[in-house]
């Protein structure tokens, strides 16, 4: 039950259950106090009446009498009195006629003949009716004015007592009612702050088990949903932080190798190790030939840190994918058969056109072709480019029959700086930079890569990019 609907009931059972414990008190009072329901001389009278007017018809003055004083002393607990009058006259009860003597203003309408019904006055009532010559009066002497008979003892004790019962059943709901509500308020809220607490001491797991169908659900599950944003924030930091710490590592341990030979050759130089011409050249030539490896890591790492900040530049537009892939083959096939890999272009529709950087899709490609000439196992390697063509986007497909990489390695193989195994540990064999910068590249052009192991054997680059949409136009 949500809140507010507590908040109505609430409400409703604080003005509905005094109510209602007022009307029992007054009920019970009735009963309790008094014994009865209606009042003594209503009750009472209509077959007094009948009896006495049988009697009368008989002129059975010894059995009216006798009615009269069985009758009074049945309802003398509850003060009420019949008496006859005649001419005037109490002819009996005695007590009836001193009764009277004491009200003076009541004597003229209730000896009176012809003057028949209810005369009251300050607590007494007297009900009159008139057979022949007799007037037959039912007295109530604990009648109340304006209230009735029934209170049956001193009325501001009563009025006082229902008053505070009326108040200790307010107060008492008002603290129930107040208590279930404050409580429904504070569990969750607890709840919530030990959530709070969890995660700023660094639980991030915990999450809030809150099942109740009120406004603190969604509350909780918003809880829980910013504790998995939290959570992946955490990771990603924890995921930058490594890849940062492997960047430094790779950076030094593969700058370390060139200039530790770069060093040797010079300290060889000075010291006059090589004293003839030919030996100098040769240390000279691989003096720079180093140089250039530091000159291209360095650019690597330019437009790697680029890429990751998205402030490299690109510059989309159409492309033809089979046009695009038949001249860059026909641009390094001869410059990859130099390094001992052949490559080979599979079917490719001539009716997919992408929208991308033409520069950096280059880029993308050659990064894995280089890869697989620096990894190859044998002599002469190969690798087929095929494509793949889906609704909404085109699959480059580049396959090489190399060692391959381990099954676990797949998923990390597109890190910085990463080497699967330890034959990849030779800064001979790359930067480790190539794939990272693929992947950054493919991602800013809108797809996405990764890498399999063919049933074949060797290393699958699958780069999924986008189909251009004639939509996009305008």
């Amino acid at each position: 039950m949500s809140i507010r609907k507590r908040l109505f009931l609430s409400n409703l059972l604080m003005l509905a259950i005094p109510i209602v414990v007022c009307a029992l008190v007054s009920y019970t009072i009735l009963f309790v106090f008094t014994g009865r329901s209606e009042e003594p001389a209503e009750q009472t009278f209509p077959q007094a009446f009948r009896m006495i007017s049988h009697f009368w018809s008989d002129r059975d003055v010894d059995a009216l009498l006798d009615s009269l004083n069985s009758f009074n002393d049945q309802y003398e607990s509850k003060q009420v009195l019949m008496a006859v009058v005649r001419d005037g006259v109490v002819l009996h009860p005695p007590q009836a006629a001193a009764l009277l003597e004491e009200q003076q203003a009541l004597l003229p309408a209730v000896l009176e003949e012809g003057i028949t019904g209810n005369v009251s006055i300050n607590n007494l009532r007297i009900m009159i009716e008139q057979v022949d010559e007799y007037r037959i009066l039912l007295i109530d002497n604990q009648y109340r004015l304006g209230t009735g008979s029934w209170f049956g003892g001193p009325r501001p004790m009563q009025l006082l007592l229902i008053f505070g019962l009326l108040l200790a059943s307010v107060l008492g709901t008002n603290r129930l009612l107040t208590h279930l509500l404050t409580r429904s308020i504070t569990v969750p809220l607890g709840i919530l702050i030990d959530g709070v607490h969890q995660l700023r001491d660094g639980n991030l797991g915990y999450r809030i088990p809150y099942t109740r169908r009120d406004e603190f659900l969604s509350v909780c599950q918003d809880f829980n949903e910013m504790a998995d944003y939290l959570q992946q924030i955490i990771d990603h930091q924890q995921r930058d932080e490594h890849s940062r710490r492997e960047l430094l590592a790779g950076i030094s341990h593969d700058l370390r190798t060139p200039l530790t030979s770069i060093k040797a050759y010079v300290e060889g130089l000075l010291d006059g190790v090589a004293d003839d011409v030919p030996t100098q050249r040769r240390y000279l030539h691989t003096i720079r030939q180093k140089a250039e490896d530091i000159d291209q890591l360095v650019d690597k790492l330019f437009l790697f840190s680029k890429l990751e900040m998205d402030e490299y530049p690109f510059h989309l537009e159409r492309l033809d994918i089979a046009a695009e892939l038949r001249q860059l083959i026909q641009a390094e096939r001869d410059n990859y058969a130099g390094k001992g890999l052949c490559i080979t272009l599979g079917d490719v529709p001539d009716t997919l056109v992408v929208e991308t950087d033409p520069v950096q899709l280059r880029s993308a490609v050659l990064n894995v072709l280089e890869n697989s000439a620096l990894y190859k196992d044998k002599p002469e390697g190969s690798v087929r480019i095929d494509c793949e063509a889906h609704p909404d986007r085109v699959d480059l497909c580049i396959v090489d029959d190399g060692p391959g990489v381990p099954p676990e390695s797949l998923s990390t193989l597109f890190d910085v700086f990463y080497r699967s195994d330890p034959s990849r540990q030779n800064p001979n064999k790359g930067s480790g930079l190539g794939l990272a910068i693929t992947r950054r590249i493919v991602e800013r052009m809108g797809g996405s890569i990764t890498a399999e192991l063919p049933e074949e054997g060797g290393l699958g680059i699958r780069l999924s990019l986008p189909i251009y949409m004639e939509h996009k136009e305008g």
